[in-house]
C-alpha cells in the first residue's frame, strides 16, 4: 500500500472560529493560539463566556466577536472588523451552528429548509468570505448554487 503524502501546513497568522466561545470551537481556537495564531473567537448569544475564552488563550491579539451565522449583517461586520484589524484572514473555521426546535414525534417537521438552513447561511452570496470562492451545496437541488 502507498502512503498519502500529507504536505507541512503554515500555521495561520489570523484565524477565525464561530462557535469559538464553547465545544469544539473553544478547543480549537485554544489550539491555534498556542500555535501562534491571533484567533477571533466568534460567537452568537454567550459574549461573556467568549470573552472568557479569549482571556485564558495564550499569546496576544485575540479578539471576541459576535457572529450568528443566520444574520448578514453580523457577517459583513465582523468580516469589514476583521480586515480593518488584521488586513487578513488565513483560516476560517466553522463550528457554529443553528438549529430551529423540531419536536420528536413530528419527522414531517424536520424539513429540507430547516435542515439545510445552517449551510445556506454559512454559504451565501452575503458572506464575504466565501462567496467568491467555495462552491456551495444545495441539498434540494444536489448541485452548486
Amino acid at each position: 500500500m502507498t502512503g498519502i503524502e500529507i504536505p507541512a501546513l503554515s500555521i495561520p497568522k489570523v484565524a477565525l472560529v464561530t462557535g469559538g466561545n464553547s465545544g469544539i470551537g473553544r478547543a480549537t481556537a485554544a489550539r491555534l493560539a498556542a500555535m501562534g495564531s491571533a484567533v477571533v473567537v466568534g460567537y452568537n448569544s454567550r459574549r461573556a463566556q467568549a470573552e472568557e475564552v479569549v482571556g485564558g488563550l495564550q499569546g496576544r491579539g485575540h479578539l471576541a466577536m459576535r457572529i450568528a451565522i443566520d444574520d448578514p449583517a453580523s457577517i459583513s461586520d465582523a468580516a469589514a472588523t476583521v480586515d480593518k484589524q488584521y488586513g487578513r484572514l488565513d483560516v476560517l473555521v466553522n463550528c457554529g451552528g443553528a438549529t430551529t426546535p423540531v419536536p420528536a414525534n413530528d419527522l414531517e417537521g424536520l424539513t429540507d429548509d430547516i435542515s439545510t438552513a445552517p449551510f445556506r447561511s454559512i454559504c451565501a452570496d452575503h458572506s464575504p468570505w466565501f462567496a467568491p470562492s467555495v462552491p456551495c451545496w444545495s441539498a434540494a437541488a444536489g448541485r452548486p448554487s
